[in-house]
């Protein structure tokens, strides 16, 4: 019985060891703060014991390239692609922090070694013991030594000769960190408040009989982070596009109309669907005069009042590079205050709209 089962343990004991190892190297690219080449390369062996890194003159059977970039102060974003022979896939990861990520990738990139990496957890392999002919070994992984192993010949034989030449360089193997090089396409660390200046083409419909247009200049204060907000200081002049008649009056008093306006607009994020576009909810409050001058039997009379006014308004916008937007801005506006004009004494020629719309587009800048 005993010779029965030692002979069925016999049989059984290749079939566990069945599972081939799969070789791979890493290609990695990552920011400032974020674990190095060998912590990666270490979690995918630490989920599964058929992961084995290449070794000298060995093909890869898989290929992982990692890209790690920094979004903001608390989003990172990770990608994977996967090389085996003709075949490629690519994964992607968001979190709060690069390690989170990375060692999301280094499960997937697991996963695709061994299906099982999810439910088993290899330890780290032991460090090597000390060679008593090499340096002293500083922390848990063994001292790399490239030079020729000492060999004890026998006093009877003649001495041996040493090549080179047939010591193989390091390769994947060796987890020693080394420090990576500086990538000059890596994300720059975000900046927290921000100041920055703009112009913008204005439209406005209410304030007068037809569109006023026009320009403005803008300050801004900004801060990307956890809590973003922009608050804008604008200065606008707008005129109108030609001169309006009111649809009461005769056709010979016609009218030009301009506005100086000053407006602080607040924004906070609504929706980021990606780095480079930002859509914000705005509220604003202004104010400034209005003018009016009318041509009425071969005379000029002007007319002049206060304008006060709140609004609400969507803002989009597309963001090319880091410190440079180009944005459309659309909403409402309500009149708090504001004035008649009239020809002369009593004609009144126009009263604004208490409710209208304004359109802007433009270019801003923060630094």
């Amino acid at each position: 019985m005993a010779f029965l089962l030692g002979l069925a343990l016999l049989c059984l004991a290749p079939a566990a060891g069945m599972a081939a190892e799969t070789t791979f190297t890493v290609t990695y690219k990552a920011f400032d703060g974020c674990p190095d080449r060998a912590a990666f390369i270490r979690g995918v062996q630490s989920r599964s014991r058929l992961a084995k890194p290449v070794g000298a003159a060995e093909q890869p059977d898989i290929v992982f390239a990692v890209e790690l970039k920094a979004v903001s102060k608390k989003k990172v974003t990770g990608k994977l692609l996967i090389t085996q022979g003709i075949t490629a896939s690519d994964r992607s990861v968001t979190g709060v922090s690069c390690l989170e990520v990375s060692t999301a990738l280094a499960l997937i990139a697991a996963l695709s070694i061994d299906p099982e990496a999810a439910n088993v957890v290899v330890p780290e392999p032991l460090p090597l013991p000390p060679d008593w002919s090499g340096p002293p070994i500083l922390g848990s992984q063994p001292a790399l030594i490239t030079g020729p192993a000492p060999v004890i010949v026998p006093s009877w034989m003649p001495p041996l000769e040493w090549r080179p030449a047939l010591i193989p360089p390091p390769s994947d193997l060796d987890l020693i960190p080394l420090p990576l090089p500086v990538d000059p396409f890596a994300p720059a660390k975000l900046p927290g408040l921000e100041v920055g200046f703009g112009a913008r083409m204005i439209l406005d419909v209410g304030p007068a009989p037809t569109p006023l247009v026009g320009g403005a200049a803008q300050g801004e204060l900004r801060e990307v982070g956890p809590l973003t907000w922009s608050i804008r200081a604008e200065l606008s002049y707008t005129v109108t596009a030609e001169a309006s008649a009111s649809e009461s009056l005769p056709a010979s008093i016609r009218g030009d109309y301009r506005m100086l306006r000053g407006r602080f607009i607040g924004c906070i994020p609504g929706w980021s669907p990606a780095p480079w576009v930002r859509l914000w909810p705005c509220a604003s409050v202004g104010g400034g005069g209005e003018w009016a001058e009318y041509t009425r039997a071969a005379s000029q009379v002007g007319s002049a009042g206060p304008w006060l006014e709140t609004g609400l308004a969507g803002r989009v916008e597309l963001a090319p590079l880091p410190w440079l937007a180009i944005e459309v801005q659309a909403g409402p506006a309500l009149a708090l205050v504001r004035s008649k004009f009239k020809a002369g004494d009593s004609l009144t020629v126009f009263e604004p709209s208490p409710a209208g719309f304004g359109l802007a587009t433009g270019v801003s800048a923060a630094f």
